[in-house]
């Protein structure tokens, strides 16, 4: 912005005339959309309950392999009946204390299983629950059989249909030790048969191995190799629409089906998940399936989940709303179809590791969302939702047992976090150690440590510091900035003060740029000690300084000396044309900037102006 322009808002400001709001899509319009949504959530919690267990798709299940996991589905016409036969048969590679097998919302009609002490099972409210609690020994095999059976719940709709489960209408079958012991390199190869009605649509994981009919009924074949035994199925009459994702070494088949209704939401969202698909497969790996298949689910689902090579998305996200509701919507397709490849392709070995999922799938939908805007509003609004909500009680360690507010922390602060790491390493760094760690670890359950280890190796300096902070502790800075003039026998330096009161130390890489009269001077700064100062040379006194002016890291920043807005180490007009710059800003807004903030109220307001003109002329030697 001109020095002209800062002047002539800044008399518009104090004339009392506000500036106008940003045009730009906000961190604030996602909250208000994200606040929609979460209420639409609570309004779901009955049918909801199993939310936490859709996420448990990444339970433990390290020093297994289940060898051949079989699950058939068989609905006849004339009832719409569906009966389920599922055959899991686990192979030992390490000793394995206790394993579970859950069917949801079926009848049992026989359990088959082997003989010996510890073998049990209990099924009640049509959930059951199977364990195995002796220790499995290496090599030992483990084999059993549920047959189960169920009506087809159409809740209401005549023309749409899908299999109930304790996760809000899919039919889940899932496989999961408690307990484990031993390396985490578990396989998982599903066979998946359905048979249904030719006029019905199925949505299942896995790729596509075929579909035969017959009088009236079509059996369809899926069949997958991957770490995360989670199966689920939808199925009804629904529309669908087709489009092709173009990567570098195949062509991938991409369908949306949703129910009748909702056909002018088609292109929008299979357009925008084509694109998402080609533009994770340049930055990463080619999309690792031979299909993504897109399926609604009715209004009692209200999120999305992604099992291989399909995701499921609840109908009240189809609905229309705001551009603050549209954006956050794009952006849970984005999400879902980063899945493929950080969850499913590799997947976390336990919950507390999940950041490997959901953090990394957060963070793809913040780069899509840059490509499409070409501006970072999806990470300041991650941002600011974590800095704005979570406090010291429902804060947490992303590396942990999960914390009180596992969203913020762990999808939000951990996508943050991953853009940091990028700044930190570097570009190429970054990018070719994901890719590595992506191609090394295909098909395989992973704890955080082993991303750590390639990234370290990708960048070729120690990362542990980064990483325990970022990843195992919690919080995030809030940086004092000062600066002040050294007269030295080469000349002019300007001394900039990077400090966190707290004493603790944040690593992070951000720019430092420092502005005077002949114009400014920009440097990358490792900011990795409690208290910093970078000595910058200059030919004339500093104007104004700027510490990750983008807001690219999860920080807070504010002046050394009392509403210094611009950080030059004195009070004065250059204060009044910097805040006159983000006048009428609030906190999330497009251009808010916290160093503007001087009374901390999250409006740039006439009290900030009041600060300034309270402390003018304060400097930092005084």
């Amino acid at each position: 912005m001109t020095r002209f322009r800062a002047a002539c808002l800044s008399v518009a400001m104090l004339l009392g005339i506000s500036a106008p709001a940003s045009a730009q899509l906000s961190a604030l319009d996602r909250q208000r959309a994200k606040a929609e949504l979460f209420a639409k959530e609570r309004a779901q919690t009955a049918v909801n309950r199993g939310a936490a267990l859709m996420k448990g798709n990444t339970e433990p299940t390290s020093g297994t392999d289940i060898t051949d996991e079989r699950l058939e589905v068989v609905m006849t016409p004339s009832t719409g009946d569906f009966r389920v036969t599922a055959t899991v048969s686990i192979a030992a590679r390490s000793p394995i204390s206790t394993s579970s097998f859950i069917l949801s919302d079926v009848t049992v009609t026989s359990v088959q299983t082997p003989g010996g002490a510890g073998v049990s099972y209990a099924h009640s409210n049509g959930v059951l629950i199977l364990s195995y609690g002796r220790t499995l020994s290496t090599g030992e095999t483990f084999t059993f059989v549920v047959a189960a059976q169920g009506p087809l719940s159409c809740s209401g709709q005549s023309d749409y249909c899908v299999v109930q489960s304790r996760l809000s209408h899919l039919l889940g079958v899932y496989f999961y030790p408690i307990s484990y012991d031993g390396p985490w390199a578990d396989r998982f190869n599903i066979d998946l048969t359905v048979d249904v009605p030719d006029a019905l649509l199925v949505n299942a994981p896995g790729n596509r191995a075929g579909v035969t009919t017959a009088n009236g009924r079509a059996r369809h074949r899926f069949v997958s190799f991957e770490p995360t035994p989670f199966v689920t199925l939808s199925i009804g009459q629904m529309v669908t629409k087709e489009a092709t994702a173009h990567v570098a070494t195949k062509d991938v088949p991409v369908r949306i089906a949703t129910m009748t209704g909702y056909e002018s939401t088609h292109d929008k969202f299979l357009n925008h998940t084509v694109a998402a698909i080609e533009l994770f497969s340049n930055l990463f790996l080619d999309y690792p399936y031979g299909k993504l298949d897109v399926a609604m689910t009715n209004s009692a689902f209200s999120g999305g989940m992604a099992p291989q090579a399909t995701f499921y998305i609840g109908e009240v996200l189809f609905q229309s709303g705001d551009a603050g509701w549209t954006e956050l919507i794009l952006e849970v397709f984005s999400h879902e179809t980063a899945h493929q490849w950080f969850g499913n392709h590799v997947a976390p070995a336990t919950n507390d590791s999940n950041w490997l999922s959901e953090g990394f799938a957060e963070y793809l939908a913040v780069l899509h969302s840059n490509a499409r805007t070409a501006t970072w509003a999806h990470l300041h609004a991650a941002q600011e939702d974590y800095r704005g909500v979570v406090g010291p009680s429902t804060d947490g360690p992303i590396d942990g047992p999960g914390p009180g507010d596992y969203f913020r922390v762990v999808y939000e602060k951990g996508a943050a976090v991953l853009h940091m790491l990028r700044r930190y390493v570097g570009e190429t760094a970054f990018f070719t150690g994901v890719r590595n760690y992506l191609a090394q670890q295909s098909g395989e359950r992973v704890p955080i440590k082993t991303f750590e280890d390639v990234m370290e190796t990708t960048a070729g300096f120690d990362l542990t510091p980064f990483f325990n902070v970022w990843l195992r502790e919690t919080g995030y800075p809030k940086f004092v900035l000062a600066s002040k003039m050294i007269s030295t026998a080469g000349g002019l330096v300007a001394r900039i003060t990077v400090s966190e009161p707290s004493g603790r130390a944040f690593p992070m890489r951000v720019p430092l740029e420092v502005f005077h009269e002949g114009g400014a001077a920009k440097v990358d700064v490792f900011v990795d000690k409690a208290s910093q100062s970078f000595d910058l040379p200059v030919p004339s006194p500093v104007l104004a300084v700027r510490l990750d002016e983008a807001h690219e890291a999860l920080r807070l920043v504010q002046p050394g000396v009392p509403a210094d807005v611009n950080a030059s180490g004195r009070v004065d007009g250059g204060d009044l044309l910097d805040l006159a710059a983000r006048y009428g800003e609030q906190r999330g807004g497009a251009a808010f900037d916290e160093m503007s903030d001087v009374d901390g109220n999250g409006d740039v307001d006439e009290f900030d102006v009041n600060a300034i003109k309270a402390n003018w002329g304060l400097s930092s030697g005084q």
